[in-house]
């Protein structure tokens, strides 16, 4: 059999001038280049190939993947945007949040604005609204403009309602809630404020062993790029480095999950090209790409943009571009997904499998620089406060503006089915948490300090990767630095 690379070529000598010895009694298939690849990323590459070992590869490939897809988003081509467009995004979103605020008691019997407001007298009821606006008066009271789809209606939050007064500190313009109060002439005097928030989980572990690590911003192709110890992480991945302890965990790891900002990108920020060591966007993603194919094969590897990847900065980012990953495109243990994304791992027979989602974490410097509760509990150093708020709010960036945002016929940010572990990134920093059985986490970096990121109050912990056991829920974090 032979196989066409530049004109004919026998197969054998194509293996023997990559080191592999063809036993005489093997026969190929089609399936001869991705063989090829296979034994190229062995970590103990064999002198000769046998039949068995290439039965292996075939066993392994017809089994294929545990993992599913629950939502990446595909871009597709849009119209241009009119205003239209925002009033049906918005409008989803409400619709979103009003169902997911309905399935509590509290919410259960809502009323609509303007039924509210056409009520005579002091009228007690309840609200899901959207947050039109916040502003304290001069006697330290808020008052909330809310909206629905019927109408708007000015709520007062009392300074002395001590527990209902920090509910409405941590509101967030555009965020939809439950609110109940009492109707006075033409305002409605706030009385409780009621987050979507999510249910407590019941905790899962696996009845099957298996590990998923997780990591993001590498920034390659940045002055800044820490290559020694990525690359030791990749030989650790290998089984190449490590004691026996630390080779059998790296032989456990059955997901890697890569987070966003493979590489640094090109024209991110204000003279950013004074910290490139690497110019050239096309040669930024070659580098990511050679590290990737040195990952065994027996890994899933999933991929995702960051605000540094050279696709839109509108969330949600669609998957990184084909043209900028060729090589990575064709692994059949690679999987490309939009930012955020969802996905399902691990599932044995009777065993439903982890949910995961995963989103790089944009949104999170708009949350620490508007939220003084959360600079209060460490800003930056306490992603998983973050992450646990943006659970109980259920949207991954309520606020116009806090991200770049597609006005798409639904809002895909809107947090709709709750996790078993919430994955991001982009604070450089790894953080490990629990909110009502979700286990929250934060993946670190392999850059270390930019004077951006001292401008802006980034305490980077680079080298530090996540791991999760699914067979304990035990989360353990190595550090490569």
């Amino acid at each position: 059999m032979r196989l066409d690379q530049g004109g004919v070529r026998d197969l054998r000598d194509l293996f023997e001038e990559k080191g592999f010895l063809l036993s005489p009694d093997l026969e190929l298939g089609d399936d001869a280049k991705e063989f090829l690849k296979f034994l190229e990323r062995m970590p103990e590459k064999p002198l000769v190939v046998t039949r068995e070992l290439y039965h292996k590869f075939k066993s392994r490939r017809k089994k294929g993947p545990n993992y599913k897809v629950l939502f990446s988003y595909e871009e597709s081509k849009r119209k241009k945007v009119d205003i239209n467009d925002w009033l049906i995004y918005f409008n989803k979103r409400y619709e979103k949040m009003s169902s997911l605020l309905r399935n509590r008691m509290e919410v259960k019997d809502a009323l609509s604005i303007d039924r509210l407001k056409s009520s005579s007298g002091r009228t007690q009821a309840t609200l899901i609204a959207m947050v039109m606006d916040k502003r304290k008066t001069s006697k330290d009271n808020i008052i909330l403009k809310l909206e629905d789809p019927t109408g708007v209606v000015n709520g007062i939050v009392s300074f002395r309602k001590r527990r209902v007064f920090e509910k409405a500190e941590e509101l967030l313009p555009d965020e939809v809630i439950g609110v109940v109060g009492v109707k006075s002439g033409n305002f409605f005097f706030i009385e409780d404020i009621i987050f979507p928030d999510i249910p407590q989980k019941e905790r899962k572990t696996s009845p099957v062993d298996g590990l998923a690590a997780f990591i993001a911003d590498m920034h390659i192709g940045s002055k800044m790029f820490l290559k020694d110890h990525f690359e030791r992480f990749i030989k650790w991945l290998r089984g190449e480095i490590g004691n026996e302890k630390q080779k059998e965990l790296a032989r456990r790891i059955k997901y890697l999950f890569i987070l966003g900002d493979l590489v640094d990108g090109v024209g991110v920020y204000p003279e950013q090209y004074k910290e490139l060591e690497i110019a050239d966007i096309y040669e930024q993603y070659s580098l990511f790409s050679k590290y990737v194919l040195q990952i065994p094969e027996d890994k899933i590897i999933f991929i995702m943009p960051g605000n540094h990847d050279a696709v839109r900065l509108e969330e949600p980012q669609p998957p990184i571009y084909k043209d900028l990953l060729e090589d990575v495109y064709e692994l059949d243990n690679v999987v490309m997904l939009s930012n955020p994304a969802y996905v399902n791992i691990h599932s044995y027979d009777d065993f439903p499998g982890f949910n995961v989602l995963l989103y790089h974490g944009y949104s999170f410097d708009f949350f620490v620089s508007n939220l003084e509760k959360l600079r209060a509990q460490g800003g930056y150093d306490a992603s998983d406060k973050i992450m646990e708020l943006a659970l109980r709010k259920r949207h991954l960036a309520p606020t116009f503006g806090a991200v770049p945002t597609a006005p798409l016929e639904e809002d895909h940010l809107v947090i709709e089915d709750v996790p078993d572990i919430f994955a991001t990134a982009h604070i450089h920093k790894s953080k490990v948490g629990m909110y009502r059985n979700v286990t929250l986490l934060s993946a670190s970096c392999w850059q270390s300090t930019t004077t951006f990121q001292e401008r802006v109050g980034h305490h980077p912990e680079p080298g530090k990767v996540p791991i999760v056991d699914l067979k304990t829920g035990k989360v353990t974090v190595l550090n490569f630095i």
